[in-house]
């Protein structure tokens, strides 16, 4: 807060993410200031980026998407898996794979605001920390990707 008498700056809220006290900044010191906003992952990057050299090892072409709160990768127009938070999101079949799949440590249903997603799996990190388990999920999302199906792509608005 800024007053008049002391002509100092104390706390200043930085878009509700951290506060700086510059009440030890020296009177006499003048000029501009400018801090850069700390970075706030919404996903884990690190995950993600297993992912993407997953399938590069493999020359799969995939579209990076944020959505969900995180990211997604695409694959022939398709959602193949994903990350949200600390989760791996896996898009599998739902009726031959995602049974089985869901019986593996860390996986559980994808619950997105209350309704069950059906072939989509949520998988905690530590159940993919072994490569040959990370390789599990990557293999099964792209042995269903050719049979999903594509979202509906919104259309343009006409000018």
């Amino acid at each position: 807060m800024y007053t008049s008498q002391d002509k100092k700056v104390k706390d200043i809220p930085l878009n509700g993410i951290f506060t700086i006290d510059l009440s030890a900044m020296p009177s006499d010191c003048a000029g501009i200031y400018i801090f850069k906003k700390q970075s706030t992952m919404a996903y884990n990057e690190h995950l993600a980026e297993r992912i993407k050299q997953n399938l590069e090892s493999r020359k799969i072409k995939y579209i990076e998407k944020k959505m969900f709160g995180g990211v997604c990768l695409m694959v022939d127009d398709k959602m193949l898996m994903g990350v949200m938070k600390e989760q791996l999101m896996a898009r599998v079949d739902p009726e031959l794979d995602a049974p089985k799949a869901l019986k593996r440590k860390g996986a559980v249903t994808m619950d997105f605001t209350g309704k069950t997603m059906k072939g989509f799996i949520l998988v905690d990190q530590e159940a993919i920390d072994m490569e040959e388990d990370f390789d599990y999920w990557v293999s099964l999302c792209l042995k269903y990707n050719p049979k999903a199906k594509a979202s509906k792509k919104k259309a343009k608005a006409k000018a």
